[in-house]
């Protein structure tokens, strides 16, 4: 590929916890991933020498193993730029069908859809030269209750798709999840009366509680359960960190209060722990930390 769609809000989601340093390391990866269209080689020596970011190895094995997923090979792939990828052949797919078919219409037949507005199609009589049909009392079109309830039916089937891409597009990456899993997940709720704007909504909020909480993804939700009976969809997904560690405490109160661990002002990790759990006692978070096997 020679360009992508940059997305700001979905770069900030899942790269707003970097330093300038890691964030601009994982830029030269993922656009060298778009570039090549293939997997990073798991022997990563080569790559790096290229992308000039050999003397931070250490620091783009940690990202690789943070925002890529290894292959059936170990090779290293970037999920999110993937899907990018299959709009953007598909696309390209699209509009060679369309170039197959003639593309857009020539000036004669937008001459001829200009004084014909009407549709009708004018053919030749045995009229002497210099006469012109014209056609008079043409009725008027009008649509049948079927043909009015099939369009609106695939106004809705349109919509719903769009909403589908969407929805594709922004869920976490579950490993051993597939397009045929979503696409069934998706149409089930859909004929269980869901909303597809509601299913995206819910979709957008667990990304980001998955990304602040760094979430293992195998803990990550099937779309069949995040979609199904138990409408995990509609869930606040609001992040409650562990506090085990001095890092889990500082990532927890940057995360859930808001506060700029450099610039509090507490005597030691332990008052900044008793101020999360403060936090969380006044209601601001009920939500239970992660750390279960989410099915």
């Amino acid at each position: 590929m020679h360009y992508w769609k940059f997305n700001i809000g979905d770069w900030g989601l899942e790269m707003g916890h970097l330093s300038p340093q890691e964030e601009g390391i994982c830029l030269r990866l993922i656009n060298h991933f778009m570039a090549t269209e293939k997997p990073i080689p798991k022997n990563t020596a080569q790559t790096y020498r290229k992308l000039r970011i050999t003397e931070h190895a250490v620091l783009a094995d940690q990202l690789l193993e943070e925002h890529f997923m290894p292959d059936l090979d170990g090779n290293w792939v970037h999920k999110p730029s993937e899907k990018l990828m299959d709009e953007y052949h598909l696309k390209g797919e699209i509009n060679r069908k369309n170039g197959k078919t003639g593309g857009r219409p020539s000036k004669k037949q937008q001459n001829n859809s200009i004084s014909n507005p009407s549709g009708f199609e004018i053919k030749p009589t045995n009229n002497p030269d210099g006469f012109e049909i014209k056609p008079t009392g043409n009725p008027q079109i009008t649509l049948t209750n079927n043909q009015e309830l099939e369009t609106n039916n695939q106004k809705t089937k349109n919509t719903n798709d769009v909403y589908f891409l969407e929805f594709f597009k922004i869920y976490p990456i579950r490993p051993g999840v597939t397009e045929s899993d979503f696409d069934m997940a998706w149409k089930q709720a859909l004929a269980d009366g869901k909303h597809a704007q509601e299913m995206v909504a819910g979709a957008k909020r667990y990304s980001v509680y998955v990304i602040q909480s760094q979430m293992p993804s195998k803990y990550i939700y099937s779309p069949a359960t995040f979609l199904g009976p138990e409408d995990k969809y509609l869930v606040d997904w609001k992040v409650a960190l562990p506090l085990r560690t001095d890092a889990e405490i500082t990532h927890a109160y940057k995360v859930e209060c808001g506060g700029d661990p450099t610039q509090s002002r507490f005597g030691s990790y332990a008052e900044m722990k008793a101020f999360v759990l403060n936090y969380r006692e006044k209601g601001e978070l009920k939500q239970k930390p992660i750390g279960v096997n989410n099915g």
